[in-house]
């Protein structure tokens, strides 16, 4: 029988253990990368987990194996509980660091091949994952990280042009606050107004596209298996980037901008905009939240939140 502390082990998940006793272990929720410190919790004599907050446990088996199966899917790693398993008891870790050693310094090279950026090494930024809920394999594939000779203290999102040439990038801080001298988001390279984040990627659904303030935004709808979404790098719209829009030939935008005032105030700017050029305009709404990056993984995944026409929610402000 495996123990729940091999497999929070096996994840990487020891140090996320705030409380426990001869009962229970209490900890954030892994599943939705909660930040509430006793949000989740495994009974050791029922074996048994749940999640306080948002309720994961109703979307996976409150047993050992559904908590398995949660973080496969939040992590987006190409295995099946029966590999973990086997790997746990098998406690084979240092074939899988030497395997994803190799893995991540291609990626290093590849990334260098396109990009005057000079980079050596690209660490996984665990941040994103815990702060957006974006799968290990979604930034795998954008190559999101941190890069030391870049940028120590910033989560780094390559940008992509229509080529799939990377011609710069934008960054995070991760340790950021209102007094800091330092910017929340650092751009390297570019006009952020003159392009659109996933522009080699995205495919259109049903002709119509996603637009999203920023590039983590994206990528959690890219881990929620939703791949025509977009972002602006902000709150505001430049012509340069309606023309990318134009030349898309798509006829409907869907705005999944920031739920809060600002971000209201740009939903109502922008989707005017976009009307005005001959777009059908809707609004997604996360009533319930500040953006897409809040939102649980599995709302998205099961399309469950409103979309509104325009004018109809401009009527419900």
């Amino acid at each position: 029988m495996i123990d729940f502390k091999c497999v929070l082990q096996h994840f990487g998940l020891m140090d996320n253990i705030n409380i426990e006793d001869e009962k229970t272990i209490r900890m954030s929720c892994p599943i939705h990368c909660g930040d509430n410190p006793t949000g989740f919790s495994w009974d050791k004599e029922f074996r048994r987990w749940r999640c306080w907050t948002r309720g994961c446990h109703d979307s996976y088996k409150n047993t050992l194996s559904g908590f398995i199966d949660g973080m496969i899917e939040q992590i987006g790693i190409g295995a099946t509980r029966k590999d973990i398993i086997n790997e746990i008891l098998s406690n084979n870790k240092n074939a899988i660091v030497k395997q994803h050693n190799n893995r991540e310094i291609k990626k290093d090279i590849a990334l260098t091949e396109y990009t005057d950026l000079k980079i050596s090494e690209r660490q996984i930024s665990i941040q994103a994952m815990k702060w957006w809920g974006i799968s290990k394999k979604v930034i795998d594939k954008y190559l999101v990280g941190i890069y030391p000779n870049i940028t120590a203290g910033r989560i780094l999102f390559p940008i992509f042009e229509t080529s799939g040439r990377i011609v710069g990038a934008t960054g995070r801080k991760i340790y950021y606050s209102k007094d800091s001298e330092f910017p929340k988001w650092k751009h390297y390279h570019i006009k952020t107004n003159n392009i659109l984040y996933n522009i080699h990627a995205f495919k259109p659904k049903k002709n119509s596209i996603i637009l999203t303030e920023g590039p983590s935004d994206v990528l959690k709808l890219e881990t929620a298996n939703i791949h025509n979404g977009l972002a602006l790098f902000g709150d505001n719209i430049g012509e340069a980037q309606i023309k990318i829009l134009n030349n898309l030939g798509v006829e409907k935008i869907i705005l999944a901008l920031d739920n809060d005032k600002a971000g209201r105030k740009a939903t109502k700017k922008i989707g005017e905009t976009l009307a005005n050029h001959g777009y059908k305009v809707e609004v997604m709404c996360i009533d319930k939240y500040n953006d897409i990056g809040e939102t649980p993984l599995f709302l998205l995944k099961r399309n469950v939140f409103e979309i509104k026409e325009l004018c109809e929610w401009k009527k419900s402000l």
